[in-house]
């Protein structure tokens, strides 16, 4: 199999960063991988506590380190908060399955879907 470089490159539009994940994103990421409404649609249970989140984002790192696949993290520039994250959880060469999580901006809709294309 061809070898793939992971490597995860700053991304922008007007409105968004992507970016590799960093130990400064736990808080925000953790709104919503505690979320069980998230969790029951991706792989790994909900964060009970910020030690799982940084545990995760540790975990996330060494994978950027190992070259496999990691996840952008999806950034609102103009707040600066980390909204989601994206990447792919399948990689062939014939085609490729892309995986997301967002959670919903909006202040009484707090709910994020993972989505598969």
């Amino acid at each position: 199999m061809k070898s793939v470089n992971f490597n995860v490159p700053k991304l922008e539009t007007d409105r968004l960063m992507l970016r590799k994940l960093n130990l400064g994103d736990i808080e925000d990421m953790h709104t919503y991988t505690s979320s069980i409404e998230v969790t029951k649609y991706v792989p790994f249970p909900n964060h009970k506590s910020l030690a799982d989140t940084e545990a995760f984002i540790h975990y996330v790192m060494e994978q950027y380190e190992n070259n496999k696949t990691v996840p952008w993290e999806i950034e609102l520039k103009e707040s600066g908060k980390l909204i989601g994250t994206i990447e792919y959880v399948s990689w062939e060469p014939a085609h490729h399955i892309e995986g997301r999580i967002l959670k919903r901006v909006a202040e009484k809709q707090k709910r994020a879907f993972m989505l598969f294309c």
